[in-house]
């Protein structure tokens, strides 16, 4: 029992001093607040023009995604991934990408397609979905399923640490980068996000970004090491536009969908309804 003991303790400090070596290394000023603070505290340094400011989370989501841009900072700024993100077209070439990594990798398998659904009788406004996606504590209980307990599930990554029995709870701590990039959309690059399972490679979630900013005034709030939250100033206006985008972002994260709203038609309902989005890869 000591000698377990004495292993565990062992375990312990080599963890605490890759840990505190990550921190150390970590190439972009960072900034700590109270979770309960963490989206007043990011308008605020996005006004400040302190670099693009990106809400990562607690310690433990930080430490993860300090550790991919550690690694990467050692060979320098982004350069080719911007550079790859440049000369692509989303969503066609993300869709293109998908269809070869399909054909490499399940050769027999048939087409992967989403659950498309029903379109509800009822408008957006009336679905029971105007209020579910706010910057607020959820109950302290289970979340119920559904559309609801889904958008909420997305606040998770950067202001909300999971707590026994289904809950939620704010983070004490929360991490913001400040990124030295003109352009936010490069975020992605700069950490070296992506890249892993299904999450794509950074250069197309730039290139994701740069198209949603266009057409949907998006904004990158915040990303934990696998979840993504993004405020859009307009929604999609008609029922075929949010049924195309639902497509756009099943085919950019199917998560949302086989984890969460279960297809695409009620995640349009939700698109066209809310303006934050939020994706997450396992």
């Amino acid at each position: 029992m000591a000698e377990d003991q004495s292993a565990m303790e062992l375990h312990k400090k080599k963890i605490a001093e890759i840990n505190a070596k990550i921190l150390a290394q970590f190439p972009f000023e960072t900034v700590i607040v109270p979770g309960a603070e963490a989206l007043a505290a990011w308008e605020d340094l996005k006004r400040a023009n302190r670099g693009a400011p990106v809400i990562i989370g607690n310690e433990d989501s930080f430490l993860r995604v300090a550790e991919d841009a550690v690694n990467s900072w050692e060979i320098g700024p982004p350069r080719e991934e911007l550079d790859i993100a440049n000369g692509l077209r989303h969503p066609a070439d993300l869709r293109a990408m998908r269809k070869e990594s399909e054909l490499r990798f399940s050769p027999h398998r048939e087409p992967h397609t989403p659950p498309l659904g029903e379109w509800p009788a009822e408008p957006p406004e009336e679905a029971g979905l105007t209020v579910v996606y706010e910057y607020v504590l959820p109950p302290a209980k289970p979340l119920p399923p559904g559309i609801a307990a889904a958008l909420l599930a997305g606040d998770t990554a950067a202001f909300f640490a999971a707590a026994p029995e289904g809950r939620f709870e704010v983070s004490e701590k929360v991490w913001t980068a400040l990124i030295p990039a003109d352009d936010w959309t490069a975020i992605p690059a700069y950490l070296n996000w992506g890249g892993w399972n299904a999450n794509p490679a950074p250069e197309y979630h730039v290139a994701a970004l740069r198209s949603w900013r266009d057409r949907y005034g998006a904004e990158l709030v915040g990303m934990s090491h696998d979840v993504m939250n993004i405020r859009v100033s307009r929604r999609p206006e008609t029922r075929q536009e949010a049924l195309e985008l639902a497509r756009e972002h099943y085919d950019y994260c199917d998560c949302p969908i086989y984890r969460g709203v279960g297809s695409v038609s009620n995640l349009a309902t939700a698109l066209m309804a809310h303006n934050w989005w939020y994706f997450w890869w396992d």
